[in-house]
């Protein structure tokens, strides 16, 4: 599912252009940079800080 809000869903918005055979497309100058983290990944970093401070 793609989202209507130009802000999110940005890989899922490149791989469905790509798999419609159309190139993805970029707003801006781009000279804007984006970070990709996982929720999963902060999740595992939250648990092991709450797991060394009861240690």
């Amino acid at each position: 599912m793609i989202s209507s809000n130009p802000s999110l869903g940005l890989i899922s918005k490149f791989i469905e252009s790509i798999k419609a055979k159309q190139s993805p497309t970029t707003l801006g100058d781009r000279k804007q940079t984006s970070d990709f983290i996982s929720v999963y990944d902060i999740l595992e970093l939250i648990d092991l800080v709450i797991q060394k401070r009861k240690l």
